[in-house]
């Protein structure tokens, strides 16, 4: 079932900004997959959801979390 994958590539992206950095996003995708077997995708498709949701928190945490400057 895909959703499993899908909540342990959220755990891990939490557990990044938490401080334990994803040094090798394909390692990481390969670690994922082996635990989920049953997702039945593409090592090429975790990767990319990893980098695309990566990039959509650093968005989020800048237009969020960011004060707005003062003039």
């Amino acid at each position: 079932m895909k959703l499993l994958l899908a909540v342990d590539i959220a755990d891990r992206l939490r557990d990044a900004a938490s401080g334990r950095a994803i040094s090798d996003i394909e390692t990481e995708a390969r670690t994922l997959m082996a635990r989920h077997p049953e997702a039945h995708v593409s090592l090429q498709d975790v990767a990319d959801t990893i980098r695309h949701e990566m990039q959509s928190d650093r968005r989020r945490v800048g237009s969020v979390f960011d004060p707005a400057p003062s003039l």
